[in-house]
């Protein structure tokens, strides 16, 4: 799972932030924010996300198949509105496109 959120995490931010939709802590924390999750990358560069509904991290061990599905279809639709500005690992623009409401999950309030 690291080997694709990471990724997918600095292109989210990295694509919102050209639109203005990152907004920048005291710390230098960088967050974007849809309706089911909070995207962060760290001044460190390390990245964080967090499940909105429960306000707990998705790590490795927490990660279920919907918090995956959501991160892959938002990743997907941030490439197809706002263009690749950093190389995504092969499975990170894999996105399953069968599930058509879960993209009425994510989009921003």
């Amino acid at each position: 799972m690291q080997n694709f959120v990471e990724p997918a995490v600095k292109v989210v931010i990295s694509q919102m932030e050209k639109i203005g939709e990152v907004e920048v802590g005291k710390d230098g924390t960088k967050t974007f924010q849809t309706n089911a999750i909070a995207w962060q990358i760290t001044p460190d560069g390390g990245v964080n996300l967090t499940r909105k509904a429960d306000n707990q991290k998705i790590t490795p061990i927490s990660a279920t198949p919907k918090d995956m599905n959501i991160i892959k279809s938002f990743v997907q639709q941030a490439h197809e509105r706002y263009g690749q500005t950093q190389k995504l690992l092969p499975q990170a623009v894999s996105v399953d496109n069968n599930q058509p409401t879960q993209r009425s999950q994510i989009q921003k309030a």
